[in-house]
């Protein structure tokens, strides 16, 4: 999900230079993401354009810290490129970037961070490298490449289970000691065949020490789904000094007890999707959650917070009496007219709204419309955003800058972000303007002004909680106030949806607001379980988990230092990951446990293990091509679900909004079916016509009709409908009509439809039967270099 308040200087940039090439560096983590890189498309002279980690904390490091120098780091980065992944780096032809930078693990932890780049007219290639500044040792690498007007969507050709042989044999190559010490951790993880480069297996192994996993220290692997090569490497690993050992910690079944005894759980609103991508149609589910984070010290049985400090009470305010009556005094409805406002319109009001609250007159940009979509996480509303700066700046990064975006309807500032200069060049000294409590005041009355229709509707009690940041390597603590009012529906919390504001400690300047709110059907709360209920299932399917969890902790006088120390933390029985997942939310009115987890994965895999179309199948499911929860191999496969399958084996996100389609003319099908966007993008692709008749999703596709929605996918379709010009491409195809039999024929000579169970002769094709699931998602699989 894309926010506005993550663009704020991004298009301003790309307004300003003549050209730019992106280069990303991934920082990579134990959970391993992916590694991410923005081409250029226009193809023009390239400018790099480089952020380092050094520079968000706002100086560049001290490179006399590291033992490692600039140039032996560099020829470890360029060795190791050729010895482990097969890369040669000619500096004749990559630019070299290389930054002596503090490392996400720790201030006092730094590497050298070494990016090859290359771009010129045929490809862009990129190599991002980290080298420890202490021990020479690989820390990451990934790399890149695109090549301009090539088939860059690569086929996956290889399995999950081949990559990770392919990833284990590395792994001991390359870390034979850490591997011994590590266990494998089977994310969920697929892929998504819409990007312009290959997907990468990703591969995690956590470290293991007196039988618990440690926190942050893991060997990372991403393997070419299509290549089975290595591509990304993450690594991280403490030394064994500072380790304190297991024999002082409470028993796990004391913990258990602990958390059992003194957890609470409430009743709230919470979105919620199945979907693994995040994406797609959420909806509203009640369900009941612990009433605080569950992580105890394990020496001392105490509940601890993220950086493992004691929870103490938090600083609560809430409006008085006379200011909670006063406050809603100033509660009014606003009428959402039918029609949306037009873009001049919409800048009137967008400056109208930053003179309110800049006392200034600010310039306007790059004003565009999104439709209602949840593309930019505001609830599904249609809106109109844009860039705003002081006229009198010209030099960006400096005066007033940022992004806003308002309901097309209504009018209504429903995000607006300021970008934040201090972040790169505030003194490590500051003096408030405001405190917490008087920026509380000013942030009421703020959603006072912009959203008087919801002041009946949000919890105005806040907690303190402490906002630390780090600038120019320098923590520095409450730079920015932030506060959250959530909605309240039915008087229960609405997890998710409410108004956020963020105001400068420094001027009492607003830096960012936001609301969120849901159109949805919220279930009757009085169909809910009891807590008790709830508290009964929630510890019959979570335990206490024991591990190592290292903090980051400042010396006043010795900058900082690691600090490792065991806790208990929850985990659902089924949750197999190693790090902290805060356990599941129980669901108040079906009873079930509502984290995402592995079960569906699971039960696909033993549903094709051993099956004729295993590695196919395996492939089809990684790249979210094939619907793991709905597929069941031997059974006919519906219209919807193989037309679900032809979009996204096109490549196409249903939920991209960004891709202007047409309505819907099916009698049968309203914008709120979760189904509308996939039939769109089958509009739009040619797989189905619109027709103002029912769409029969649930009836069974036949084996010539899968042969004609292949092929038509494949832009055979007008060679296919040449009557005459085809034999009969099997024996029971006799009877077939005219317009179908060169659909069969082509998709024969392709080796798209062809039998791979056995089950039917070769001579055969078995045009009348219906596909079976397995049947038509092989076909897709044998299809896509095709239709791609």
């Amino acid at each position: 999900m894309i926010y506005l308040e993550d663009l704020p200087m991004l298009m301003k940039k790309i307004a300003c230079a003549v050209t730019l090439t992106f280069v990303i560096t991934t920082s990579m983590s134990a959970a391993f993401a992916d590694t991410a890189a923005v081409h250029d498309t226009t193809r023009a002279a390239s400018v790099t354009v480089s952020q380092t980690r050094a520079a968000v904390s706002g100086e560049g490091a001290d490179e006399s810290k590291a033992k490692i120098s600039r140039d032996k780091a560099k020829e470890i980065a360029v060795k190791a490129a050729k010895e482990y992944f097969d890369t040669s780096v000619d500096e004749s032809r990559f630019q070299t970037d290389i930054n002596f930078v503090a490392d996400y693990t720790g201030k006092d932890n730094y590497v050298w961070s070494i990016r090859f780049n290359k771009n010129d007219d045929q490809i862009m290639h990129s190599i991002n490298v980290e080298i420890g500044s202490d021990t020479g040792r690989l820390l990451g690498f990934s790399s890149y490449k695109y090549v301009y007007g090539g088939d860059n969507a690569a086929i996956p050709k290889i399995t999950k289970n081949q990559a990770k042989k392919i990833a284990d044999e590395f792994a001991k190559k390359i870390n034979a000691g850490e591997f011994s010490q590590s266990r494998y951790v089977d994310y969920l993880y697929r892929g998504y065949y819409g990007g312009h480069f290959p997907e990468n297996y990703a591969f995690t192994y956590s470290r293991v020490k007196d039988g618990i996993y440690v926190d942050s220290n893991y060997i990372s692997i991403g393997v070419n789904a299509e290549t089975g090569k290595v591509s990304q490497y993450g690594f991280r690993w403490n030394d064994d000094a500072g380790f304190p050992g297991i024999s002082n910690i409470i028993k796990q079944q004391e913990a258990f007890d602990i958390v059992k005894q003194k957890v609470g759980f409430e009743l709230v609103y919470m979105p919620y999707s199945r979907n693994i991508y995040g994406l797609g149609a959420e909806q509203v589910k009640l369900a009941y959650t612990p009433d605080r984070q569950i992580i105890l010290d394990a020496e001392t049985g105490k509940f601890v917070d993220w950086q493992g400090n004691p929870i103490s009470e938090a600083k609560v305010i809430e409006l008085s009496e006379q200011g909670k009556t006063d406050f809603l005094s100033r509660a009014r409805e606003i009428k959402r007219p039918d029609k949306e406002m037009d873009k001049d319109k919409a800048a009137q009001i967008m400056k109208t709204a930053l003179a309110d609250m800049y006392g200034k007159e600010l310039e306007l940009q790059a004003l565009s419309y999104q439709n209602g979509e949840d593309y930019l996480g505001l609830g599904g509303i249609a809106v109109w955003t844009g860039i705003f700066q002081e006229k009198s700046v010209n030099e960006i990064g400096s005066g007033i800058e940022g992004n806003i975006g308002i309901d097309a309807l209504s009018g209504q500032v429903v995000s607006l972000y300021k970008y934040n200069r201090h972040m790169t060049n505030e003194d490590k000294e500051f003096v408030p303007a405001v405190t917490w409590e008087q920026a509380y005041y000013k942030a009421l009355d703020m959603v006072a002004k912009c959203y008087p229709d919801k002041l009946k509707h949000i919890q105005t009690e806040h907690k303190y909680s402490k906002n630390v940041a780090y600038y120019n390597d320098v923590m520095v603590a409450d730079r920015i106030y932030d506060f959250n009012f959530e909605r309240l529906v039915n008087g229960i919390r609405c997890t998710g949806d409410g108004i956020s504001v963020s105001l400068d400690a420094a001027t009492g300047e607003l830096t960012q607001i936001r609301s969120t709110w849901r159109d949805a059907a919220f279930p009757d709360s009085k169909k809910a379980i009891s807590a008790e209920k709830a508290k009964e299932i929630f510890f019959q399917n979570h335990h206490m988990e024991p591990a190592y969890a290292i903090y980051t902790r400042d010396t006043h006088d010795k900058g900082q230092k690691s600090e490792i120390r065991v806790i208990y933390r929850i985990k659902a029985v089924n949750d197999s990951s190693s790090g902290y997942s805060g356990g599941s939310s129980i669901d108040a009115i079906t009873q079930e446990l509502l984290n995402f987890d592995q079960k569906e994965d699971k039960v696909f895999d033993d549903k094709i293990r051993g099956y004729w179309g295993e590695d196919k199948l395996s492939i089809l499911a990684f790249c979210g091509i094939i619907d793991i929860d709905s597929f069941k191999p031997d059974e006919s496969v519906t219209r919807l679900d193989a037309v679900k399958m032809l979009v996204m084996a096109k490549g196409y996100d249903p939920y991209d909004r960004q891709r202007e389609m047409e309505d819907l003319n099916f009698n049968n099908i309203g914008k709120e079916d979760m189904n509308y966007r996939y039939l769109q993008a089958a509009v739009k692709l040619g797989i189905i016509e619109n027709k103002q008749t029912e769409f029969k999703g649930d009836e069974a596709v036949s084996r010539k009709d899968m042969a004609q929605m292949l092929v038509r996918l494949s832009k055979y379709d007008e060679l296919a409908k040449a009557e005459g010009l085809f034999a009969l491409p099997y024996q029971d195809c006799k009877n077939v009509a005219g317009d179908k039999i060169g659909y069969i024929s082509i998709a024969k000579a392709l080796g798209i439809a062809a039998d791979e169970s056995g089950k039917i002769p070769p001579n055969q094709f078995r045009p009348d039967d219906n596909a079976t699931y397995a049947q038509f998602a092989v076909a897709v699989y044998n299809a896509l270099k095709y239709i791609r």
